[in-house]
């Protein structure tokens, strides 16, 4: 198991960060959360001056709607399950311009192969790294919100994206 990741930064910073940052940048947000449920947008939507910048998001926690909602290739996850940073780009990229997504493994036991606390993320069309996070559902899903890979990614992947 990788080491458990964590932002030394609260989640309601790192969300503030990134409104100011999305609007000095002139550029919006979409999300597509999984392992996280809507815990990246609620924490987003719960700050001033959001409208302006976040246009919405999608809960697709069942796979399926992975595929048929947010273009995930089937053919991928069949071979590769969902747990993996190539889908977690393509929850991302989503039809969006600038998106960010997390998929993951939240309940006990294993999915596609991966331990309860696996997740990737996802941001503007490509993988940002795995995260671990050890412990309960609630853990797991907070862990991976106030993660560097998490709303924080949005953050570093702007600067990446503005230089490109």
């Amino acid at each position: 198991m990788p080491t458990p990741s964590k932002s030394t930064k609260s989640p309601i910073s790192i969300a503030t960060d990134t409104i100011n940052l999305l609007t000095s940048s002139n550029t919006t947000l979409s999300i597509a959360e999984s392992l996280t449920g809507d815990a990246i947008m609620s924490t987003l939507t719960a700050l001033p001056g959001v409208g302006s910048v976040f246009h919405g998001g999608i809960v697709a926690y069942d796979t399926p709607l992975k595929i048929t909602a947010l273009s995930v290739d089937k053919y991928f996850v069949d071979g590769e399950g969902v747990v993996h940073p190539d889908v977690a780009a393509q929850m991302a990229r989503g039809g969006v311009r600038w998106g960010l997504a997390t998929t993951g493994v939240a309940e006990p036991g294993k999915q596609d192969g991966k331990d309860m606390g696996t997740g990737e993320g996802g941001k503007g069309g490509r993988g940002i790294g795995r995260f671990w996070f050890p412990g309960t559902r609630e853990g797991v899903i907070e862990g991976a919100v106030g993660d560097v890979e998490g709303v924080e990614g949005v953050e570093g992947g702007l600067m990446e994206w503005e230089g490109e």
